[in-house]
């Protein structure tokens, strides 16, 4: 789906004529789909907190801006950057050849 340009108070039907008369009913069946999608790798704070006391090989990594890491962050997460993907992207190939093993 292409890239739409949005006003803050323009309406779906609005937004979907002035960008090439889109179908608002398919718009809408991307929307919720897009959603469903995300809630199904959502996690609360009380499941990650679980999670965390049961399995200590589990690694956060944060995705925003290294200025919004460094104003907060969880304890123990690791901000993505190119050195920490590499570092995360070694011990998983370490664990997948342990595995094999």
């Amino acid at each position: 789906m292409q890239q739409l340009r949005i006003s803050a108070t323009e309406t779906l039907a609005e937004i979907c004529a002035r960008n090439g008369n889109l179908d608002t009913t398919e718009v809408l069946a991307h929307i919720q789909s897009s959603h469903e999608q995300d809630a199904k790798v959502l996690i609360s704070p009380a499941e990650l907190a679980k999670l965390l006391q049961r399995d200590q090989s589990v690694k956060l990594v944060d995705v925003r801006s290294r200025e919004e890491f460094e104003a907060v962050n969880i304890v123990g997460s690791v901000l993505l950057s190119q050195d920490a993907m590499r570092e995360l992207m070694a011990s998983g190939f370490e664990q997948q050849s342990n595995r094999r093993n």
